[in-house]
């Protein structure tokens, strides 16, 4: 999106702006992993884009959400090829 230049804002030319919509889960439970899950969401947020900091997926199990957050613990597998044994 972009604004214009605004004066009375003190915005002197027009920029552009990403936006996201967000919703907070409301956690209930974590299990032996420190996978949180979820099956309740907050109001939706409006955020400047440059306040994000990760981007996480979810995966439905039983009437629950998981969060799959691949910046945290879990982030830590690390493919390294060659793994033949002499």
């Amino acid at each position: 999106m972009t604004f214009p230049a605004v004066e009375a804002l003190q915005v002197r030319r027009s920029e552009s702006i990403l936006l996201a919509a967000v919703k907070t889960c409301i956690i209930e439970a974590t299990d032996s992993l420190d996978v949180p899950y979820y099956s309740n969401l907050s109001a939706m947020e409006v955020v400047d884009m440059t306040c994000v900091q990760c981007v996480v997926r979810r995966a439905k199990i039983n009437n629950r959400w998981a969060i799959i957050d691949r910046s945290g613990n879990l982030a830590r597998a690390i493919y390294d090829g060659d793994t033949s044994v002499d």
